[in-house]
Protein backbone atom coordinates (compact mmCIF):
# COMPACT_ATOMS: atom_id res chain seq x y z
CA UNK A 1 0.00 0.00 0.00
CA UNK A 2 2.95 2.10 1.16
CA UNK A 3 4.90 1.62 -2.45
CA UNK A 4 1.95 2.52 -4.28
CA UNK A 5 1.13 5.65 -2.58
CA UNK A 6 4.80 6.53 -2.75
CA UNK A 7 4.90 5.59 -6.85
CA UNK A 8 1.92 7.55 -7.38
CA UNK A 9 3.11 10.27 -5.33
CA UNK A 10 6.14 10.27 -7.87
CA UNK A 11 4.13 9.77 -11.33
CA UNK A 12 1.95 13.75 -9.99
CA UNK A 13 5.35 15.38 -9.13
CA UNK A 14 6.74 14.12 -12.21
CA UNK A 15 3.65 15.73 -14.14
CA UNK A 16 3.73 18.80 -12.09
CA UNK A 17 7.45 19.60 -12.68
CA UNK A 18 6.51 18.63 -16.21
CA UNK A 19 4.08 21.47 -16.69
CA UNK A 20 5.91 23.60 -14.61
CA UNK A 21 8.73 23.47 -17.12
CA UNK A 22 6.64 24.17 -19.54
CA UNK A 23 5.01 27.40 -17.77
CA UNK A 24 7.71 28.94 -17.60
CA UNK A 25 9.22 28.44 -20.95
CA UNK A 26 5.97 29.81 -22.27
CA UNK A 27 6.75 32.61 -19.98
CA UNK A 28 10.01 33.49 -20.51
CA UNK A 29 8.72 32.94 -24.48
CA UNK A 30 6.95 36.18 -23.68
CA UNK A 31 9.34 38.07 -22.52
CA UNK A 32 8.03 37.46 -18.45
CA UNK A 33 11.25 36.66 -16.09
CA UNK A 34 11.49 36.20 -12.58
CA UNK A 35 13.06 39.28 -12.22
CA UNK A 36 10.74 41.51 -14.33
CA UNK A 37 8.06 39.65 -12.12
CA UNK A 38 9.83 41.11 -9.00
CA UNK A 39 9.84 44.19 -10.47
CA UNK A 40 6.31 44.62 -11.17
CA UNK A 41 5.28 43.00 -7.69
CA UNK A 42 7.51 45.63 -6.13
CA UNK A 43 6.05 48.70 -7.73
CA UNK A 44 2.38 47.22 -7.32
CA UNK A 45 3.49 46.88 -3.73
CA UNK A 46 5.06 50.43 -3.40
CA UNK A 47 1.64 52.15 -5.27
CA UNK A 48 -0.12 49.96 -2.78
CA UNK A 49 1.54 51.49 0.19
CA UNK A 50 1.41 54.81 -1.22
CA UNK A 51 -2.50 54.43 -1.62
CA UNK A 52 -2.63 53.03 1.84
CA UNK A 53 -0.68 55.89 3.48
CA UNK A 54 -2.65 58.20 2.11
CA UNK A 55 -6.32 57.21 2.73
CA UNK A 56 -4.52 56.71 6.78
CA UNK A 57 -3.28 60.93 6.49
CA UNK A 58 -7.40 61.72 4.50
CA UNK A 59 -8.61 59.74 7.69
CA UNK A 60 -6.92 60.06 10.17
CA UNK A 61 -4.82 63.29 9.23
CA UNK A 62 -6.84 66.33 11.83
CA UNK A 63 -5.15 64.32 14.68
CA UNK A 64 -2.13 64.50 13.15
CA UNK A 65 -2.17 68.44 12.80
CA UNK A 66 -3.68 68.96 15.78
CA UNK A 67 -0.92 66.91 17.19
CA UNK A 68 1.63 68.72 15.64
CA UNK A 69 -0.29 72.40 16.23
CA UNK A 70 -0.09 71.49 19.97
CA UNK A 71 3.36 70.25 19.65
CA UNK A 72 4.41 73.51 18.58
CA UNK A 73 2.62 75.39 21.54
CA UNK A 74 3.54 73.48 23.93
CA UNK A 75 7.24 74.31 22.56
CA UNK A 76 6.43 77.99 22.34
CA UNK A 77 4.89 78.18 25.64
CA UNK A 78 8.09 76.14 26.99
CA UNK A 79 10.47 78.77 25.43
CA UNK A 80 8.25 81.88 26.69
CA UNK A 81 8.78 79.91 30.16
CA UNK A 82 12.94 79.60 29.87
CA UNK A 83 13.12 83.29 28.53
Amino acid sequence: MLEVMKTKFQKQKSISNKYYREAIADWNELGITKNSFKKLFLILLKITLFIVGVSFLYIFGWIYILGIVILIFSGLSILKLIF
